[in-house]
């Protein structure tokens, strides 16, 4: 398949490429690639028709995060240029099924402030928030994570920016609690 523009909403890509089958128990991409907004993505698309499972990987170069958020109906806090990789496996009949592990970085980028700080329950802690402005920058940010059913597990993050510089491990259920072990560094001024 040779297409110049492609959308499939989030995505939007062009020079879209792909090796595509289809049988009465397959369909799929074998390869496919796009270019996305300046940046790459590459990837295999996997389907079992007779016991509805998935497997998929896509790796990707310089493109919007926006694109990644979107596609995860996560709440679109962060923005940047991302590079990485991602594999998983899926039952499409039942998502507690979900299996995989992804890396990847976002450099540079900013996020939401006010996010972050509802999100540790530090909104409504005094002045945690006051003078700073809604989104910090930050020069890179990198990732590991594995994931099972609704659990995400991220073994290493780190925020490198300007002043601050935050690693943490831990995990957390998809729209439910987290717990995270959490290092800050301040470099002063």
């Amino acid at each position: 398949l040779d297409c110049r523009i492609l959308t499939v909403p989030p995505w939007q890509g062009t020079e879209f490429k792909a090796k595509a089958y289809f049988s009465k128990t397959d369909a799929g991409f074998s390869t496919y690639s796009a270019n996305v907004d300046g940046g790459s993505i590459t990837g295999s698309y996997s389907k079992n028709r007779l016991d509805n499972t998935v497997q998929a990987s896509a790796q990707w170069n310089a493109i919007p995060v926006t694109y990644l958020v979107k596609h995860l109906k996560l709440p679109e806090v962060v923005k940047g240029t991302t590079t990485g990789e991602v594999n998983y496996s899926l039952d499409m009949d039942d998502p507690n099924t979900l299996q995989g592990k992804s890396d990847f970085e976002i450099s540079p980028g900013q996020f939401s402030v006010e996010f972050l700080a509802d999100e540790f329950g530090l909104k409504g802690n005094g002045d945690f928030t006051a003078g700073l402005p809604p989104t910090l920058d930050f020069e890179r940010l990198t990732a590991q994570t594995k994931f099972e059913r609704d659990l995400v597990e991220t073994p290493i993050i780190k925020l490198v920016s300007p002043g601050i510089d935050i690693q943490a491990t831990g995990r957390f259920i998809m729209r439910g609690d987290m717990e995270y072990e959490i290092t800050v560094s301040l470099t002063p001024e």
